[in-house]
């Protein structure tokens, strides 16, 4: 929904439609950096990190009514997004090790692909119900605080396991 977004706010379409393929080729710089970032250190810091920058442009993307944002919402998001597509899967495997990987990354990638097919129609839902999209970005928003927060609480357990805040593994 950034083409349809942008126009509802009064970008041309060839502007809009620029600003939405720059995502996924901006998200490439992400892939590496933060690849090469999760050799390099801790790949927790480094999936905090890529869900820092995701939710920083998510709310940055809901006021690039005003200019500048667009900017920081091309610099934030897609390198956060794309970063954080690469360094899942690695903490996956350092924290909860190689055992249960194979399941983990399904049911990882799964629940993302649920997210991917849902969140593009309750966007266009919510603003055929609302007229705005700022409700969505917001929802959007809390959405990568919660999944920043979850890692943020995940502990590497003794032999290459996991165990949660609560001890269980």
């Amino acid at each position: 929904h950034i083409m349809p977004y942008l126009t509802s706010i009064g970008h041309e379409r060839t502007r809009a439609g620029f600003i939405a393929a720059l995502v996924p080729v901006l998200s490439i710089s992400g892939r590496f950096a933060f690849g090469w970032l999760g050799d390099t250190f801790d790949k927790k810091r480094v999936v905090l990190l890529g869900y820092a920058l995701t939710s920083l442009g998510l709310i940055c993307f809901s006021q690039v009514h005003a200019g500048w944002f667009i900017v920081a919402f091309l610099v934030f998001f897609p390198a956060g997004y794309g970063g954080t597509l690469t360094a899942r899967a690695a903490l996956v495997r350092e924290y909860f090790g190689s055992a249960s990987f194979g399941r983990l990354v399904g049911i990882m990638m799964g629940t993302s692909a649920i997210g991917s097919v849902a969140g593009p129609w309750v966007a266009g839902f919510t603003f055929d119900r609302l007229g705005s999209y700022q409700v969505i970005w917001l929802v959007y928003f809390a959405l990568v605080l919660g999944a920043l927060a979850l890692v943020a609480t995940v502990r590497r357990g003794s032999g290459g396991g996991c165990t949660t805040p609560g001890g269980s593994p």
